[in-house]
């Protein structure tokens, strides 16, 4: 099955380095691009508002609360028209539409903003709206007012003339009844309506802006734009977010196997054993010392491949090269001699000949027949295998690359080889095999026609495609995969009392080349042989 990608978070660490740039990036633009804004200043007036309408003032008008929350938000409305903006002097309707806003949100109250390249403009254009907002509505109050007095002046000239005729008609008719109740309604609704048009009037002088009180507005110092440290912000903001969906987008293409249980997950085959980073020199150090970090981890991985793989031949490969398969082979089959099994290491990488230079040592590895040999029939098996010595007791047959050098990718397909390897598959119960990489040749698909399984090593962080490559690959050859050892997992945990370093180095310190053919290897890998000739022990991964 195919491998999930990553989440978020793991993702952003994994590509940390690009992701806090991306940030800082981002906040910086948004500081810089601040800095080349022009400044905008914001000053705001208070009105608090009279109703009008109400019929204290004017006949017929309500003043409930719902009429005032009403009549607030109305009036907002009016703040922004074209009737007042337009007669602000020195300034246009459309100019102003975008630097005034009024709120009438709060009921009884406008709060008027207006917006400049500076506080004093921007107090002095604040200002002037609310004037012009007070004298609109003053206009349009003595209007309303003097429709009202027009109305009420025709109903008191009707009553002046009902008390005339009236009056006049008891001078003729005196003490009559009926003349004396119509002069008296006649003159109570004159009176009454003097006394309305005189409270219009009255009222109309007082309230008819509509304005209980107003707060002008001060003069602003700060400016409300621009603001660097908020857009940096919201920039780094931004720049999170992007670095976010960058970081997950890289990751979900080119994922990769950071835990040991990454690849089980593509391959479909099990964990054998984790391999931590093992320090410069110490690759092989399982080889001489069992107890150091390298041998107790690949103890496990041995352990765990007998459940999975009895015997037979196993070729050990990796997608490609750097990836430990060559320390992974010698390690295991060390291992497996330890715990007495009848176990070959050979050298197939025939390419570089790693291996072979790692124990015999490099200027040597083309000197001996091996592998190749035996394919060609120019060799024997008993003149082409060595004896390592990996403690007192304990020894580690070992079969080189070979001399033979040309057809190489042909070589492993001949029917030489096919015989060559039954030979070794019943002379031992384990045939430790340490191939080239995976995907650069096609070695390992020639020689798994002759072979029982197949055991990856697998690095950390191997990109998940190359393992998806990988299993289409093993797919078609004919061996199995046995399971996976996982190496560069991280750093070494040890347990119980340090291991001795110098444990191989002093046991094969003095010694030289037997002549039966032992070959006493140091901590590293090398062959205390070529220490005492003046050659170098240090050894490096091919």
């Amino acid at each position: 099955m195919d491998h999930e990608a990553p989440g978020l978070v793991i993702s952003i660490l994994r590509y940390w380095r690009s992701s806090v740039l991306i940030v800082v990036v981002c906040a910086a633009l948004g500081y810089g691009v601040s800095l080349l804004l022009p400044e905008k200043y914001v000053a705001r007036a208070q009105v608090a508002l009279l109703d009008p309408r109400r019929d204290e003032i004017f006949q017929g008008a309500g003043s409930l609360p719902r009429d005032l929350e009403v009549y607030t938000e109305r009036q907002a409305t009016v703040v922004t028209s074209n009737t007042v903006l337009g007669s602000v002097e020195g300034h246009s309707a459309g100019e102003l539409r975008s630097k005034v806003t009024a709120d009438g949100s709060n009921p009884g109250q406008l709060l008027i903003s207006a917006s400049g390249s500076t506080g004093q403009e921007a107090q002095e254009l604040a200002n002037a709206v609310a004037d012009a907002y007070g004298e609109q509505v003053n206009t349009s109050t003595r209007e309303l007012a003097e429709d009202d007095l027009a109305a009420l002046d025709r109903v008191r000239v009707e009553a002046e003339d009902v008390v005339r005729d009236r009056a006049d008609a008891l001078d003729e008719t005196p003490n009559d009844p009926v003349l004396e109740a119509e002069l008296r309604a006649a003159q109570d609704t004159l009176a009454d309506v003097n006394e309305q048009i005189s409270r219009i009037r009255t009222n109309a002088d007082a309230f008819g802006d509509g304005v209980d009180f107003s707060d002008p507005a001060g003069r602003p110092t700060v400016p409300v734009e621009p603001k660097p440290l908020r857009n940096a912000a919201v920039g780094g903001l931004i720049g999170v977010l992007l670095a976010g969906a960058l970081a997950w987008f890289r990751a979900d293409r080119h994922r990769v196997a950071d835990g040991s249980g990454a690849p089980a997950g593509v391959l479909g085959a099990p964990l054998l054993g984790t391999v931590p980073d093992l320090a410069k020199g110490d690759e092989l150090r399982a080889l001489t010392d069992g107890a150091s970090v390298a041998g107790e981890a690949f103890q496990f991985a041995a352990a765990s491949l007998q459940y999975v793989f009895k015997w037979g031949v196993l070729l050990v490969t990796s997608p490609q090269r750097g990836d430990g398969k060559t320390v992974s082979a010698a390690s295991i089959a060390a291992a497996a001699a330890r715990d007495g099994t009848r176990v070959l290491l050979v050298d197939a990488d025939v390419r570089a000949l790693g291996l072979t230079g790692r124990i015999l040592g490099p200027e040597q590895a083309e000197r001996h027949v091996g592998l190749t040999d035996l394919a060609s029939g120019t060799a024997r098996t008993e003149e082409a295998v060595r004896l390592v010595a990996l403690a007192e007791d304990v020894t580690l047959p070992f079969l080189p690359g070979g001399t033979v050098r040309h057809n190489l990718g042909s070589l492993f397909r001949t029917a030489g080889m096919g015989a060559a390897v039954r030979l070794l598959r019943e002379s031992y119960d384990l045939v430790v095999v340490d191939c080239p990489a995976l995907l650069p040749v096609a070695d390992v698909a020639s020689l798994s026609a002759h072979a029982d399984g197949i055991l990856l090593t697998i690095k950390r962080s191997t990109p998940i495609d190359l393992l998806e490559e990988v299993r289409s690959r093993l797919e078609l050859v004919p061996a199995p995969l046995v399971g996976y050892v996982f190496t560069r997992a991280g750093d070494p945990l040890t347990y119980g009392p340090k291991a001795s370093a110098g444990l191989g180095a002093r046991r094969s310190r003095g010694r030289r080349r037997s002549t039966n053919g032992h070959f006493p290897v140091d901590g590293n890998g090398a062959r205390s042989a070529e220490r005492e000739a003046g050659g170098s022990s240090s050894v490096q991964l091919p």
